[in-house]
C-alpha cells in the first residue's frame, strides 16, 4: 500500500521558492531543455504502402536486406507504386544484419552514380540503419566515417534526397529515432551515428495479411 504523507507535510509547489526568479533558476537545473523529434509523415494501416504513389521525384533507390520483403511481395509493390509516381527505380539489395562500414560505402557509391531524390529503406533495423548512413555519405561524399560518428556532428540533410522507411519490425525503432548503428568489422565494434538530421521524412507501416509485420529483411 502506498502511504500518503500527512496533509500538514504537503507543501504547495509555489511556496518552495522565495521569488519567481529563484523558481525559474531551479526549474532550469532540474528540468533542462529537451528535444523530441519524430518523422514528418507517418502512414499506417491497410494500404499505407500506396502512399508511395504520391511521392514526387525523378529517381528512387530502394535499400533492402536478405529477401523477406521480396518473398512477401512488398518489394515488388513498392517498385510498382514508385513507377506509378513517375520515378525510375534502382535496388540496392543484400544488406546484411549489423551492416558494416563497407556496405555503407558501397551503397553510397551506388547512390552517387544513380543520383536518387528518394531513398527508400525496407525491412528491419539493419537495412534502415545502413540506408540512413548511406544517405549522409551520398549528400556529403567527402565526409569520413569518423566525422559521421561525432555526436550531433552530421550536417543538414535533404539537400539531394528525402528518406522513407518502410519498417517490417518493431525492434530497435531506428525508423523513428535519430540513431543508426554501423559495424566496423576491422575494429570488431559498432558505432552509433547520432543526429536528429537522420530522422526519416516519411514512415510507412502496413499490416501484413494474417498478422504481424513483413519480416526482418
Amino acid at each position: 500500500m502506498i502511504r500518503r504523507p500527512p496533509r500538514s507535510t504537503l507543501i504547495p509547489y509555489t511556496t518552495l521558492f522565495r521569488s519567481t526568479d529563484q523558481r525559474v533558476l531551479i526549474e532550469s537545473e532540474v528540468f533542462p531543455m529537451a528535444r523530441f523529434t519524430l518523422p514528418r509523415d507517418l502512414y499506417h494501416g491497410k494500404g499505407a504502402l500506396e502512399a508511395l504513389k504520391s511521392f514526387t521525384g525523378k529517381k528512387a533507390m530502394i535499400c533492402v536486406g536478405g529477401g523477406s520483403m521480396k518473398r512477401f511481395g512488398f518489394l515488388d509493390r513498392a517498385v510498382g507504386y514508385l513507377k506509378e509516381a513517375g520515378m525510375e527505380v534502382e535496388l540496392f539489395e543484400g544488406i546484411e544484419p549489423d551492416p558494416s562500414v563497407e556496405t555503407v560505402m558501397r551503397g553510397a557509391e551506388a547512390m552517387l552514380k544513380f543520383e536518387p531524390d528518394w531513398i527508400i529503406a525496407m525491412g528491419g533495423g539493419s537495412p534502415i540503419d545502413a540506408a540512413k548512413a548511406m544517405w549522409i555519405k551520398y549528400e556529403y561524399p567527402e565526409i569520413t566515417f569518423e566525422e559521421m560518428c561525432k555526436v550531433f556532428g552530421i550536417p543538414p540533410l535533404r539537400r539531394k534526397a528525402h528518406f522513407c522507411a518502410i519498417s517490417s519490425t518493431s525492434g530497435t525503432a531506428t525508423e523513428v529515432t535519430a540513431f543508426s548503428i554501423i559495424t566496423e568489422r576491422s575494429e570488431e565494434h559498432t558505432s552509433a551515428l547520432q543526429s536528429p538530421v537522420q530522422l526519416v521524412c516519411s514512415l510507412l507501416l502496413e499490416k501484413k495479411k494474417g498478422g504481424g509485420g513483413g519480416g526482418g529483411g
